[in-house]
């Protein structure tokens, strides 16, 4: 039988790794991989409650926590060969954001096979509070990809004004946005790369199959039980679902 892996959280307590025996029969092995009271690398605060862990097939895992006991806010941590890295804590710089500005808040963050992380964040910039997707590459570097108030491309006149959760595939994002002018509104899935936004289908564009007459007059967005955008349905092929 096949040997899997698979990681839970007892949340405000511990994360734990878990892996399956090769046969099913023996025990589970069991693993701690960070739990609250834990110094939180990269900070001068320790970790408090461990939450949303993602783990690829290599076995690594990205997680989220709240900080206490020498530093505030939260932060998202990659761990690797035994190894927790800081990627980003609440206040650190948003790396190309427009204008400048620090990390507030952050969800949704997502693993790729290849170790790249990305993941929604609220920027706090001055009178404005910017929102985008942000990806850190496997070398750890850390870029934009897109963020409200970049032109949409392919749309002159349109700028993004919402930005969903990102899908990540190979280092690729796809995400949901919509993006305004000072008289229409568009919706649409897009896939991006840092300094490379293209979208894949969006309202206005023909339906394939059924005519030269016929658009997309809506794309529904994905959102979850909070309100907020969910990310897309997609593959390792970038093969995406999406209702309109």
């Amino acid at each position: 039988m096949l040997a899997h892996s698979r990681s839970t959280v007892a949340l405000g307590i511990a994360l734990w790794t878990l892996l399956a025996s090769a046969v099913v029969a023996e025990p589970f092995e069991y693993g701690i991989l960070a739990r609250t009271g834990d110094l939180a690398p990269g900070t001068a605060g320790r970790f408090s409650t461990l939450h949303s862990p993602s783990i690829n097939d290599a076995g690594d895992i990205v997680f989220g926590s709240s900080l206490y006991n020498g530093a505030t806010g939260s932060g998202i941590w990659l761990a690797r060969s035994g190894v927790i890295e800081k990627v980003l804590v609440s206040g650190d710089a948003a790396p190309e954001a427009e204008p400048p500005g620090t990390f507030s808040d952050w969800r949704a963050v997502n693993l790729d096979n290849a170790g790249n992380v990305a993941f929604w964040g609220k920027v706090e910039a001055g009178d404005t509070d910017p929102t985008g997707i942000w990806r850190r590459d496997d070398s750890g570097t850390l870029r934009r990809v897109v963020q409200t108030g970049m032109d949409e491309p392919g749309a002159p006149g349109f700028a993004f004004t919402l930005i969903g959760a990102p899908a990540l595939h190979d280092g690729i994002v796809v995400f949901y946005a919509e993006g305004r002018s000072d008289t229409a509104l568009l919706k649409g899935v897009f896939w991006g790369l840092p300094g490379t936004v293209l979208s894949m289908v969006r309202t206005g564009d023909q339906v394939p199959d059924l005519g030269a007459t016929v658009v997309f007059k809506d794309i529904t967005p994905p959102f979850g039980a909070s309100g907020f955008p969910d990310s897309v349905a997609c593959n390792d092929g970038l093969v995406t679902a999406f209702r309109a």
